[in-house]
């Protein structure tokens, strides 16, 4: 999966807008972010996942 990729599944989600922080392309819902790409030339993007879920996946 490639930036391209991240891009795309992120902005299938209803209502998701892509925006910028700190000069790194994030993605939004309702002006609150929930994905970036904030480490792109390393490869890596980072999900906003809130404790419950993180929990849930880890288990």
């Amino acid at each position: 999966m490639d930036s391209s990729d991240s891009q795309e599944l992120a902005l299938g989600f209803g209502d998701a807008e892509e925006s910028a922080h700190m000069g790194a392309a994030d993605f939004r819902v309702g002006g609150r972010i929930f994905a970036t790409l904030a480490h792109e030339h390393l490869g890596f993007g980072n999900l906003i996942l809130s404790a419950e879920l993180q929990q849930a996946l880890i288990a």
